[in-house]
């Protein structure tokens, strides 16, 4: 294997795994290049392969936690979809029915401004009515008081007229009888003669 190849590769990914790889390669090519000191290299070797089985092993438990770790992440993502559209739903439900909720108070307000003017301009009726009532009032107990004053003066101008026509008549009487007497008293006058 080509040196430049290989540190290429493990520059792209520097893992333990592939650094403990890159050592392990490095010894086998030693030993290639230096067969007379196989012992210890032979041991160091074994134990890198030992080390490298190791780093197999927990990598795979890290690459099974990794997909379970993924599995769930993907369940979450997938329940988070599902909860980002129901909330999407309830939202644009709730936005409706508050605009509809705002739209009835905005009516409503409005009617209930149009009913408070509405009521100040009858009570404002009422009050002028009132007054015109009260002047009235105080018109017709004027009229009645004149009334009760023109009954009375017609009474008494009645009773000064009844007075009047009783002496009228009256004298009326004493003078017919004036006369009566006048008549007679004429021809006695005329006979003693």
């Amino acid at each position: 294997i080509n040196r430049k190849a290989w540190s290429m590769e493990t520059d792209r990914s520097p893992s333990s795994y592939m650094v403990v790889t890159e050592q392990l390669r490095d010894l086998v090519l030693l030993r290639d290049d230096r067969p007379t000191r196989t012992e210890p290299l032979k041991q160091r070797l074994n134990e890198l392969e030992l080390q490298l089985l190791e780093e197999q092993s927990v990598h795979g438990n890290t690459r099974r936690q990794l997909e379970e770790q993924t599995h769930k992440l993907s369940f979450a993502l997938g329940e988070i979809e599902i909860l980002t559209r129901r909330l999407e739903t309830s939202h644009t439900t709730f936005k409706s029915r508050f605009n509809e909720a705002e739209s009835k108070v905005v009516s409503e307000v409005l009617e209930k401004e149009h009913l408070t003017e509405r009521c100040e301009e009858l009570g404002s009726t009422c009050r002028q009515q009132e007054l015109l009532l009260s002047k009235k009032d105080d018109e017709i107990r004027d009229l009645k008081q004149k009334l009760v004053k023109q009954k009375e003066s017609y009474k008494r101008e009645v009773a000064e007229l009844h007075v009047q026509m009783q002496q009228e008549a009256y004298m009326a009487q004493m003078m017919s009888k004036g006369q009566a007497s006048n008549t007679e008293r004429t021809p006695k006058q005329s006979r003693p003669r």
